[in-house]
Formats: structure tokens, C-alpha cells, sequence
């Protein structure tokens, strides 16, 4: 059976890269009874190797990339990605194909058929969406979105050569869908352990007192990160105690955004803040979360799964995640830390204060986490092998 394993859109700003190398990893250490083929974006960032027989990488040609790069809207560049996924498909004959971004190519599958089956995972899936508040804008805005995700992808559903649509975390995906279910599954969000930075000293590196209790918030820095209000908690907090609790915000920032976090800040703030504009390394990544003491994740408007969960878990760290969507599920199910309102000032305060006072509350078991989401567990689902 040939495979072909592709994402087109690679960037090292998260775990892209993480997804498709570890399907890689377990693909060499199958028998070469099936050929399996790895297609990404052409980029200096990253690289794909492996010297295996059954194993073949492929790259976009700069005229294919140039092709999608000239593609203004994101409808028309996903089309043209989709057009070469296709072919190259064909032109290899290929029996599966798997899609790590699906909703990309929803609209492609909508609308053209192919010999191949597809299977994908769907990143942003809308049944868990809700209203971002209760105002007649918020909840026209959200039938709005809801109408153009079910728009896109009912019809893509339809396509008899879409086989599978897995959703990350989602263990009670089915029972949104009815009829359509049929397509939907489960996928475990994998994690992704890599070797922790050696000599590598946080606090030293950032000038954080031994006796700080580190929050940690990580990852792409934008509005939806959910700092304003992570501030507005801390503020509320008695300065003497504040005094010994350090925010830590690692990830690159969008434009303004540090400034604005920064303009919250006074010098009469108890608490110490620290922001640090940059990508880090997968071995620096695993040292950070390794010397922190709370993990941050209440992200605003956001229900899917996040790999932040699985690498604290792996290092014993609790989480303080949003009360709604796959998170929150996870985080509950497996005592993996506190599920808050991600507008809740003072439920943020709380647990933050919680975790202070009581600091053998600051290491939990994610062994039985880890043990259900490992690399092995997502690659044989998606694989179906």
C-alpha cells in the first residue's frame, strides 16, 4: 500500500514539524511490505531525512511554491495546494493520503474526486464553538462562523473518497454529528519528548528569585493568549505575596502585542513579569517546562486541544486551562490540574493562589496521560495499522 503523509504549510512556531517527523520515526520502523511518501512546503527552517527503502521525502519544486505563494487569497493558495496534492498523488499512485491540516482542503475535496482515500485531522472543528460573550454582535458573529464551517464542511463530508476526519482529544466527537458521524474519530494529541537542554538554568537565565513560584505561559503570543486578564488577576493579588509569583511569557510576539502587556505593568506591580520574544529550541522548550512550577493555557475563544497539556504533563506540571472544549475534558479526566473561565479574574486569582500556598499541589501524575498519548498511539490511529 502507498501513503502519502503531507502538510504544505510547515513552520517551527509549534508542532507542525513534531506531527509529521514522528509519523517518520514510526514509519522506518515498519516493514517495507508499504511505501510511504512525505510531502512539505520547500523550506530552509526544517529538514526530513531518513534513509530508509520504503521511505521517500519530497519537497515542493520552487515553481509549485512560487505557483502558491502568488496566491493572494487563502481560498485560491489551499485550491492550488490542494491541485498538487492531488496530482502528485496520482502521478505516485497513491492508495492513502493523509492530511495533518484538513481543514485546509476541505473546499478541494468538496469539489473534486480522486481514486485515492484521504484521511485527515481537523484542527478547528466548530462543534464546541460558543458565543465569546452574550451580546447580540458576539452571537451574530458566531451563527455567522457556524454557517461557514458547516458550509465547507458537509460537502467535503459527502465526498465518498474522504474516509476519515480525526479530531484531536475530542472523545465525544461522534455524539455531536448524528448521521455524519460515521467519518469522525478520535485522535490523541500526541506527545512529543524531547532530550531537556543540558546546564540550562531559568531562573539564572531570567533573573527569577529562588523562591518565585514561575508561571509559565507559552507559545505564539497573540490577544487569544489570555494575558490581559492573567495580569488583571495577579494585580488583585496582596503585594507580599505577590512579590514571590514570576509570569514568564515565552513565544514570539505579535506585532505590539509585547508593549501592550508591558503598558499593564507599573512600578508598583507586585509581581514580576517577564516576556522573552523569541522561538526556542525543542531541548530549551523541555528545560522550560521542566523548572516552571504552573503551566498557563487559558486561552480565550479557543476549544480544540493544545500540545501544552501533554508536555506538562510529561514534566509533572499542572495546568490551569479554559473551562470549556477538549482541554478542559482532558484536564479533568485525567487530574491534569484546574479548569478556570478564562474571563474569571478572580476564579485566575484563586487558583493561582492555590497553587502558591499549597506547593505539593504543584506536581501531578501524567503518567496515564502520557501513556494513551504517546507518538506511538497517534501514528497506529492515523495509520490504521
Amino acid at each position: 500500500m502507498n501513503y502519502l503523509i503531507t502538510d504544505l504549510n510547515i513552520q517551527l512556531n509549534g508542532h507542525k514539524f513534531g506531527f509529521i517527523n514522528n509519523l517518520l520515526l514510526y514509519a522506518e520502523k515498519l516493514s517495507n511490505d508499504n511505501q510511504f511518501y512525505f510531502l512539505t512546503n520547500n523550506s530552509e527552517d526544517f529538514e526530513l531525512k531518513s534513509e530508509k527503502e520504503h521511505i521517500r521525502i519530497i519537497k515542493l519544486s520552487e515553481v509549485q511554491t512560487a505557483d502558491i505563494n502568488a496566491q493572494k487569497r487563502a481560498s485560491i493558495k489551499y485550491w492550488t495546494q490542494w491541485k498538487y496534492i492531488k496530482s502528485i498523488s496520482e502521478d505516485l499512485k497513491i492508495d492513502k493520503v493523509i492530511l495533518l491540516e484538513f481543514d485546509l482542503y476541505q473546499i478541494g475535496i468538496a469539489l473534486t474526486r480522486f481514486k485515492f482515500s484521504v484521511s485527515g485531522i481537523w484542527f478547528r472543528p466548530y462543534h464546541r464553538m460558543q458565543p465569546e460573550n452574550q451580546s447580540i454582535q458576539a452571537k451574530l458573529n458566531y451563527f455567522k462562523h457556524l454557517i461557514q464551517k458547516k458550509a465547507t464542511f458537509i460537502p467535503s463530508l459527502l465526498n465518498p473518497g474522504l474516509k476519515e476526519v480525526f479530531v484531536l482529544n475530542d472523545e465525544n466527537v461522534k455524539s455531536y454529528f448524528g448521521l455524519l458521524s460515521k467519518k469522525l474519530f478520535y485522535l490523541p494529541d500526541p506527545v512529543f519528548c524531547y532530550e531537556q537542554e543540558e546546564n540550562f538554568d531559568l531562573r539564572k537565565k531570567f533573573k527569577i528569585p529562588d523562591n518565585n513560584l514561575i508561571l509559565l505561559q507559552f507559545g505564539h503570543m497573540e490577544e487569544r493568549k489570555n494575558n490581559e486578564n492573567i495580569i488583571k488577576a495577579l494585580k488583585s493579588i496582596p503585594s507580599e505575596i505577590a512579590k514571590n509569583i514570576t509570569l514568564l511569557l515565552v513565544g514570539k510576539f505579535v506585532a505590539g502585542y509585547e508593549q501592550k502587556i508591558k503598558s499593564m505593568i507599573s512600578e508598583d506591580t507586585g509581581f514580576q513579569l517577564i516576556t522573552y520574544d523569541q522561538y526556542i529550541s525543542d531541548q530549551e522548550m523541555e528545560a522550560t517546562f521542566a523548572q516552571s512550577d504552573v503551566i498557563l493555557r487559558m486561552n480565550l475563544n479557543f476549544f480544540g486541544s493544545s500540545g501544552v497539556v501533554g508536555i506538562a504533563a510529561a514534566h509533572q506540571k499542572p495546568v490551569i486551562v479554559s473551562n470549556n472544549g477538549v482541554m478542559h475534558d482532558q484536564v479533568m479526566k485525567y487530574g491534569l490540574g484546574k479548569s478556570i473561565a478564562p474571563e474569571d479574574t478572580e476564579g485566575i486569582k484563586n487558583a493561582i493562589l492555590d497553587y502558591y500556598n499549597f506547593p505539593e499541589k504543584r506536581k501531578i501524575n501524567g503518567i496515564p496521560y502520557l501513556n494513551s498519548h504517546s507518538a506511538e498511539a497517534y501514528a497506529k490511529t492515523l495509520f490504521g495499522l
